[in-house]
């Protein structure tokens, strides 16, 4: 009975089997028509580019024929067919107003030069006062009060106070943390009274 049922599920096996080759085959026909298709328009497009772009070569082509024509009929640029080099004919009248505007420019900047001569002024220089910063003298009123090097306890401890010793300081965190005067020291706030 087993093989029975084995031989049914190969058979169906193979059976699937040769569908999906022949699937596969129809959807790579399908795919290379597409393929082929789209290739085939590109092609036409660039084509059509390709004539766009000579069309726009010639025009320019024009444009600079036309340019250079109207040089030569000023006399502006100079034909060489020979090797001799040939003066070119300057306008004077241009030539002179060229000179003119550069020596009106050159007066000019003399003029500005003039002007932005440094000026010496006296001046008062203010002396600000420093203020003398309040301090309120607070007593130690735990037996031992530590010193730190920053407004936290995880600072250093620099040095110890005892009871009733006196401390100046100079002003109080919203931490509880007052820093000593003339100092850059702290102590808790809840040690003094």
């Amino acid at each position: 009975m087993i093989r029975y049922v084995f031989f049914v599920v190969l058979s169906f096996n193979i059976l699937f089997a040769n569908d999906n080759v022949v699937k596969t085959s129809e959807l790579e026909l399908f795919l290379f028509k597409v393929g082929f298709e789209s290739l085939l328009k590109d092609v036409s497009l660039t084509k059509d580019k390709s004539s766009l772009n000579t069309n726009e070569i010639e025009k320019i082509n024009e444009k600079i024929e036309l340019i250079m024509s109207e040089l030569y009929k000023d006399k502006r640029v100079i034909i060489n067919n020979s090797n001799e080099n040939q003066s070119p004919n300057i306008n004077t009248e241009e030539f002179n107003n060229l000179k003119n505007e550069i020596a009106f420019l050159k007066d000019e900047i003399n003029k500005l030069k003039e002007k932005e001569k440094i000026k010496e002024k006296e001046t008062k220089i203010l002396t600000i006062e420093k203020k003398s910063k309040k301090t309120n003298t607070m007593r130690v009123a735990s037996n031992i009060a530590n010193i730190y090097d920053k407004a936290s306890s995880s600072g250093n401890i620099v040095s110890t106070l005892k009871r009733n010793d006196l401390i100046n300081i100079e002003f109080c965190t919203k931490f509880e943390w007052c820093k000593i005067a003339d100092s850059k020291f702290f102590v808790k706030k809840f040690i003094l009274k």
